[in-house]
Formats: structure tokens, C-alpha cells, sequence
């Protein structure tokens, strides 16, 4: 059985899922990519349900001209593309959709449709995309809704800079054994925590409401129902809310329903020569508990969380391909002005309906052309760029101080200052201890930051 192309809607083929023709290539560490020079080549089996034309597009970062051909059967697309762009130093990582003003056809059953790309630098390729062309006016149709839909973020960048902490069940003290989930979740002092973001000048913070492990900090009845135990007895984000409320902080959240659903988000993926497929059925599964859960935080939370940062979403398409619109609609439960954002870190977002770009990019990357870009994987959607102030996003090994910071007070203020300027958000990541402090060090650089900003606009 190959890979099945809906009759409606786009269909996503990944290189996870490809047989890789080209001698000596293979997925490379970070399970996104194929790469290669000169030439490579990739082949997927795939399903179609209805013959027709399909419109198509290669997500790949190139390093020059480049030639591509699509073909299945006696179909044949050839296009070229110029090096892609993007806001990344290294090259690689600037990967780009490169549609083809042709169509494929296809005919119904079982074949194989082949890639093959010709480059004198390097090639990247991370999947295909195929969308019916006789659905093309109803995509056009769904890209103007999701975009008029979209609220907008400028009131965000305009006063200055957020925070994103990886407090989770995985999070150590400086010293010592770690407490239970729920013993931590307990002793967080939410007024110190708001303390903190408000000395640092932050506009809001992203609370990681689950990472790795399937806990939610708050005596949520369906998650309860979903996932026995992994709950808390005390509504740590009604609290962290009300402590942030007082200091004009905003509270948004991470999300990982991806990673809550699956052992690893990278399930079936370990093993690239025997991809087994996740069915149907548990597709449609995971799409009930999805919206099930994003419609009790929304009831519960209303407007006390302005957005979701949901990670994970690229793996999720190597699973299946994702009804997103029925996600966003259910990711607005509660508040429709409610920012949503889907992570598919440097790979293009597969879908119209993200309001912005979640722009896991770790460290300072340049600056695009306008707060919208008209080029690299955040085209089209508000920008958003998310750092990390040490080495890592938590505090996750034991008896082990968290590293002095990456930036200094002068670098943070610079590029927060562009951004604003640009009209992007931008979002900092410091480590936190499982009290829910940050490092002195840290946070002295993040005082200066806000001396050196002023105070944010409001």
C-alpha cells in the first residue's frame, strides 16, 4: 500500500516516507531531510483515488540553478528553480515551496511518482506537495478565508519582546532529586515567576503547558479522561494567569498534542527502510483527541490565553495529512482573537491556517524583508522568532547549574529592536529551574535588556 492521494485537499509526501534512489543518500539526523549534490532522486509509492490533474510543489533548499522533473507514469513535469532564500546563515537550512506552473497527471491505483533534481551545489529536499487541480478555486478560497481570519500580531511587537519557558515534568532543581510532577506544580510561586518576566520586561509569556511527557498542570477533566494520572490538583494556569494579570503580562501556551498522542512524535519514523503507516482509524482518533482537548483549554481558559504555540506539527504530517482548518477552528474555542500558531521549525507550514510563524530558529537569524515575508518558510504568515538565552530550551540534567547565557544585554537589545522595527514578534526562551527561577546571570542580563529597549510600547 502507498501513501493515499486525497481526492480533495493537499497531500503531503515526505522524505521519511520515499524510497531514496540516489546511491549513498539517505534522511538525514534531524528526520526532515534528503541531501545530496549534483543529483538526487526519490521515489514514492503512492494510491490515487480518481485520475486528474494535480498541481505540485517541492519543498527543498537549493544551492544554485536547479533542474526538477515529477513524473508517474507516462506523466511528465519538468521546472527549474534558482537557490532558495530565507533568514538562516547556513544556506541548508533556508529551504523554500517551489511550485511548478504545470500539472501531473495521475490516473487512479497504485504507481510511483519519482523526483529527481539536478544541481551543480548542494540539494536538500524535505517532501512533495500534490493538490487536485480541480480544487484549485476552492484552495484559493480557503487561503483568502484563513488569511482574512488571521488576527494580526503587530500590537505584540510593538511592545517589545515575550518569553517561552520549557517547564515541564523533566524540569531538575539546581540541586537534588527532582520532585513529582505534582509536588512541583504545587510549590510554583506564580507571583515570584511574574516578578521575574515583569523585571525583564517581557510582554507576555508561553507557559509549556506538556513537552515530552503527557502531563497538563491543571485539574483538566478531559485530559484526565484521555490521560489517566498526568493531571494536577491545583490549576497552576488560572494561577499564573491571575499572577501575571497584575503586572499587564499576557499568559499563551505550548502545546504538544503530537508527542501526548504518540510515544515519540517520531513514531514509525525511526526506521527509514521499513516505515510502517499509522491507519485511518487512528488518524481520525488522534483528530478527536486533538479537538476534544483544544475545546476544554478553550472553555476553561476563554480569553486568559491569548495564543497557542502547538509543536510538533511537521512529524504529524509524516504520520498523516492533517485536517488543520477543523484544529485552528477548535484552537479558537473560547476566543476567537486567540493567536495559533502550528511549529513546522525551518521546514514551510504546510497550511494557511497558522497566524504566525512559530520560527523555532534557537539563535538571532537575519532579519526578513517585512512582517508578513515574501520569501523562505514564514512566507506568508506574521513573523515570529523564537530564541534561547543558554544552550538548550530546559533545565533537564541534574546537579547542574543552568550555563551562563548566550547573549548579552547589548545582542538581545539589537535584535529586539530590529524586530520591532520590522514588526515581528520576538519570543525568548531562558532555562528555568524546577522552582520556576531563572538564573541570576540570566536574569540580569534580561534587566539590562529591558533598560536598554525602554520601557515596551504599549
Amino acid at each position: 500500500m502507498g501513501i493515499v492521494v486525497k481526492p480533495s485537499g493537499m497531500s503531503s509526501l515526505y522524505v521519511t516516507k520515499a524510497r531514496i534512489i540516489t546511491e549513498g543518500a539517505c534522511v538525514d539526523n534531524s528526520k526532515t531531510q534528503v541531501k545530496g549534490k549534483g543529483i538526487l532522486a526519490l521515489a514514492w509509492d503512492i494510491e490515487v483515488a480518481h485520475d486528474g490533474d494535480y498541481h505540485i510543489a517541492v519543498n527543498l533548499s537549493l544551492g544554485g540553478i536547479a533542474d526538477l522533473s515529477l513524473s508517474s507514469n507516462e506523466s511528465r513535469v519538468l521546472f527549474s528553480a534558482k537557490n532558495t532564500n530565507g533568514y538562516f546563515s547556513d544556506p541548508e537550512m533556508n529551504l523554500e515551496r517551489v511550485e511548478s506552473s504545470d500539472c501531473l497527471t495521475l490516473q487512479k491505483g497504485n504507481q510511483v511518482i519519482t523526483l529527481e533534481v539536478k544541481c551543480e551545489d548542494f540539494i536538500s529536499v524535505s517532501s512533495i506537495e500534490l493538490y487536485p487541480n480541480i480544487h484549485s478555486k476552492a484552495r484559493e478560497a480557503e487561503l483568502a478565508e484563513a488569511t482574512q481570519r488571521r488576527p494580526s500580531t503587530a500590537h505584540y511587537a510593538k511592545k517589545g519582546y515575550g518569553m517561552m519557558v520549557h517547564w515541564t515534568g523533566q524540569s531538575h532543581p539546581r540541586y537534588g532529586e527532582p520532585k513529582s510532577y505534582e509536588q512541583a506544580v504545587a510549590d510554583f510561586d506564580t507571583d515570584r515567576f511574574a516578578m521575574q518576566a515583569k523585571e525583564a520586561g517581557m510582554a507576555y509569556v508561553f507557559l509549556t503547558a506538556n513537552h515530552a511527557i503527557r502531563h497538563f498542570p491543571a485539574p483538566l477533566t478531559t485530559w484526565e479522561e484521555h490521560y489517566p494520572g498526568f493531571t494536577t490538583k491545583r490549576d497552576l494556569i488560572e494561577d499564573l494567569y491571575q499572577s501575571l494579570k497584575r503586572h499587564g503580562i499576557d499568559l499563551m501556551l505550548y502545546l504538544n498534542f503530537t508527542a501526548a498522542y504518540l510515544s515519540s512524535p517520531y513514531a514509525n519514523i525511526e526506521d527509514h527502510k521499513n516505515y510502517t503507516y499509522l491507519s485511518a482509524s487512528q488518524e481520525n482518533h488522534y483528530m478527536e483527541v486533538a479537538i476534544s482537548l483544544l475545546n476544554a483549554i478553550g472553555n476553561r481558559y476563554g480569553s486568559k490565553v491569548k495564543a497557542y504555540w502547538i509543536d510538533s506539527c511537521y512529524q504529524l504530517n509524516q504520520q498523516f495529512s492533517t485536517d488543520f482548518k477543523s484544529l485552528y477552528e477548535a484552537a479558537k474555542t473560547g476566543y476567537e482573537d486567540r493567536l495559533v500558531s502550528f511549529n513546522y521549525w525551518i521546514l514551510p507550514v504546510a497550511t494557511p491556517w497558522n497566524d504566525f510563524w512559530a520560527g523555532e530558529t534557537a539563535r538571532f537569524v537575519n532579519v526578513p524583508d517585512k512582517s508578513v515575508p515574501s520569501y523562505g518558510p514564514a512566507k506568508g504568515n506574521n513573523y515570529h522568532e523564537l530564541i534561547i538565552m543558554e544552550n538548550d530550551w530546559g533545565h533537564f540534567v541534574k546537579d547542574t547549574p543552568i550555563p551562563d547565557p548566550h547573549y548579552n544585554a547589548q545582542q538581545l537589545a539589537k535584535g529586539a529592536i530590529e524586530r520591532r522595527e520590522m514588526g515581528g514578534m520576538l519570543t525568548i526562551n531562558p532555562m528555568v529551574y524546577q522552582d520556576g527561577s531563572i538564573s541570576e546571570k540570566t536574569m540580569n542580563v534580561l534587566k539590562e535588556l529591558k533598560k536598554l529597549v525602554k520601557e515596551p510600547i504599549v
